[in-house]
């Protein structure tokens, strides 16, 4: 966890939560309510501890790591890229600044993009206040809605401590 999360005016845009709106289908609209998330509006900022610590409830139940993933996978669904965004490439290209526009007020740890070849990325996040499993889904749900041809999509998790590499190939 980043050691800036405990600062009281950290906070998460509701536009990086927007993949919570579905969350009732993976039974946790119990859990999204005692963390204040139960209503999600766009233009609304969060506490980022409240969210911080709403994700480590999920990730502790049975099955958390299934249900962490699958918020991942629907919060890139919901984000609104710009129209000039159409390719894996495009995304890449945003996706450090992305990550900074969702917090405000605080640390949200650094992203750094490699991108080795048309079929092969590599994200490298440190410090980072979410899980690691969220992040997985993120980054597999990235290239299924930037390559929608690609087939066969390895992501491949290495973690060093605070430092969590996704290494992606289609």
């Amino acid at each position: 966890m980043v050691a800036n999360a405990m600062n009281t005016h950290f906070e998460v845009s509701g536009a990086y939560l927007l993949g919570l709106a579905d969350a009732a289908e993976w039974d946790i609209q119990h859990l999204r309510a005692d963390y204040g998330l139960d209503t999600i509006a766009v233009e609304r900022w969060y506490p980022a501890q409240d969210v911080i610590d709403f994700y480590a409830a999920v990730g502790s139940r049975d099955g958390g790591y299934f249900d962490l993933v699958d918020i991942g996978r629907n919060i890139v669904k919901h984000i609104n890229y710009p129209p000039h965004v159409r390719t894996i490439t495009d995304a890449l290209e945003m996706a450090e600044a992305m990550h900074h526009a969702g917090w405000r007020n605080g640390n949200p740890g650094e992203l750094k993009v490699e991108h080795l070849s048309d079929a092969h990325v590599r994200m490298i996040f440190c410090d980072l206040p979410l899980p690691v499993d969220l992040v997985y889904g993120m980054c597999e749900a990235m290239v299924r809605r930037f390559v929608p041809r690609a087939r066969n999509i390895i992501v491949e998790r290495i973690e060093y401590g605070p430092m969590y590499i996704f290494d992606m190939r289609w």
